[in-house]
């Protein structure tokens, strides 16, 4: 199973908040911002 990193952070103007902080998460989720979180393995229930 893959270790995606992914960074909180705000950035002023942009409207994201979460971010790839490593290359699987780059690979499965674009280089930086993660705009589509639909994408993100986590469960409606969490």
């Amino acid at each position: 199973m893959p270790n995606y990193k992914i960074k909180y952070m705000f950035d002023w103007g942009s409207g994201v908040c979460l971010w790839s902080s490593n290359d699987e998460a780059k690979e499965k989720f674009g280089d930086y911002p993660i705009e589509d979180l639909e994408k993100l393995p986590v469960s409606a229930a969490a």
